[in-house]
């Protein structure tokens, strides 16, 4: 019973779940991208991080 009721709520909202998973590891990579780029910027080059 129980099984069938997780099945049918994965069903339903396993997609969307899994995009907002997906928007969270995004955010993540794109905050230490940023960190990363601050902590080695160096002053003397204008090119921006690749992030």
């Amino acid at each position: 019973m129980r099984d069938e009721m997780d099945a049918r709520m994965w069903d339903a909202h396993g997609q969307q779940f899994s995009d907002d998973l997906h928007r969270l590891f995004q955010a993540v990579k794109v905050t230490f991208c940023k960190i990363a780029a601050i902590n080695f910027a160096a002053p003397w080059r204008k090119s921006a991080p690749n992030c």
